[in-house]
């Protein structure tokens, strides 16, 4: 319940710039509305966070050395390891993924802030990159060597890290991967079709050093939440030295988010955070299990400066709140919007300059959409939808597309996205006046996965 509710929370923090200390003797007594925040942030980083990044932490350490003890023990005799060695990796494999998946409902702090999302868990795997690595002998050995775990952290690349890579060596065709394939040389088309003949005994080293920096990775999150995660942990995350604290600083994410709401318990440039006031989101979409509750996946001010908008991805929504009476108003009422689209999933809006409309990505479905705006009523009407993708449909259903961002080009009037899967850069004409969208050109990316995109220039 802890992680219903703060999956659907907004936080609105008033900072103040003034030197003015004349609160400063008033009483620190909480009112009720703080008590029952601080309730609720207590409630879900200890039963949320803590327990399922300690989760994460403690299934990635299994699969590591489950897969260490399997390699070393294949490399000795290959019939020592047999079918069970493997179903049991397997299983602690779909342990630590499921774990991970509950995880993506918080990604904010440390799994973005250090990169840890990307370095684990992009998709697709890049099998073309795989078959040239694992054919070269010498990276094999560096892999295998005493500072391979580093090797394949520094080296490799994203693109054959984490679950996927893992995943590619102990699975196969949605089943377990059996015994006698990895017995014999990987037959998988993007290694036989350069000639690469791999070993099965060097796709589990590959797999061991990839498993053993997943698992540093996981480490350095749960560490950087929770001041009193396994000592272990923290040495293991000391020894290679990934960062574990906010800002660089003394405290955990978690001592952090604790301490929200709390005058002065984060600085700015000129003063102290005023109180935090929370608003709650419920309810839940219908695509399943992107949509089990609300998600809040962004806020931004609306173009008076008078509220902030704060686009719903597990509700479809829109939702706008005015702060006539201040940032630490508790009583603002939301205006709710829904898009539309049953299932879509609003990832990110961008406002018009103009102040008459926004444009809205949505990530489940890859819809673009132009949407009027007001400041006397809000989100009030679609006026525009259109597909991002190539293919002109919803994306294919595992996420394998999924829109990402969604910027104004300098010029004003062109809205452009990024794809994910596809991994494009798609622009639209925009009329600002009608808000209606016409597609432009597409622009294939060399890499994969763009979450994000900025300009360097004013020429789009």
């Amino acid at each position: 319940m802890g992680m219903m509710m703060a999956m659907g929370a907004i936080v609105s923090l008033g900072a103040s710039c003034s030197d003015d200390h004349e609160n400063e003797g008033e009483d620190n007594g909480l009112t009720v509305n703080e008590q029952r925040m601080e309730a609720i942030a207590s409630q879900y980083v200890s039963n949320t966070i803590y327990k399922t990044y300690g989760a994460i932490a403690d299934a990635t350490d299994r699969l590591y050395s489950s897969l260490a003890d399997a390699t070393a023990r294949f490399k000795a005799d290959p019939a020592s390891v047999n079918q069970s060695d493997i179903d049991n990796i397997c299983q602690i494999f779909l342990e630590a993924r499921e774990e991970w998946e509950k995880s993506e409902a918080f990604l904010y702090g440390a799994a973005t802030d250090f990169g840890i999302d990307p370095h684990i868990d992009t998709w697709p795997l890049d099998a073309d990159g795989l078959a040239t690595a694992l054919k070269n002998a010498d990276q094999v050995a560096k892999l295998e060597g005493e500072d391979g775990i580093a090797y394949a952290g520094g080296k490799l690349g994203q693109e054959l890290l984490g679950f996927h890579g893992i995943e590619f060596v102990i699975f196969r065709d949605g089943a377990n991967r059996k015994i006698a394939d990895l017995k014999a040389e990987e037959s998988h088309e993007a290694f036989t079709k350069i000639g690469a003949h791999v070993t099965g005994l060097q796709e589990l080293i590959y797999a061991t050093a990839v498993a053993g920096d997943l698992r540093d990775r996981c480490f350095q999150m749960e560490v950087a939440w929770n001041g009193a995660a396994p000592e272990s942990h923290v040495a293991r995350v000391e020894e290679v030295e990934l960062p574990f604290t906010v800002n660089g600083g003394s405290k955990s994410y978690g001592d952090n988010m604790l301490a929200a709401g709390k005058a002065g318990s984060v600085d700015v440039a000129d003063g102290k955070f005023s109180n935090c006031v929370l608003h709650a989101h419920s309810g839940s979409g219908p695509n399943k299990p992107r949509q089990n509750s609300a998600h809040c996946h962004q806020a931004l001010p609306t173009p008076d400066g008078k509220g902030y908008a704060v686009v719903d991805l597990g509700l479809d929504s829109l939702f706008e709140y005015r702060l006539e009476n201040g940032c630490d108003d508790s009583s603002a009422k939301a205006r709710k919007f829904h898009i539309g689209i049953p299932g879509a999933g609003p990832r990110h809006l961008v406002f018009h300059p103009n102040a008459k409309m926004a444009f809205v990505l949505s990530e489940l479905y890859s819809k673009l959409q132009s949407v009027a705006w007001s400041s006397e009523r809000g989100f009030e009407k679609v006026l525009c939808s259109v597909n991002t993708l190539a293919t002109g449909d919803n994306g294919r259903p595992d996420d394998r597309d999924l829109a990402a961002a969604v910027r104004m080009a300098p010029c004003n009037k062109r809205v452009v996205i990024s794809n994910r899967g596809e991994n494009s850069l798609v622009v639209f004409d925009c009329c600002a006046e009608t808000g209606r969208l016409k597609f432009k050109s597409r622009f294939y990316l060399p890499g994969s996965w763009p979450r994000d995109f900025l300009f360097l220039s004013e020429t789009l």
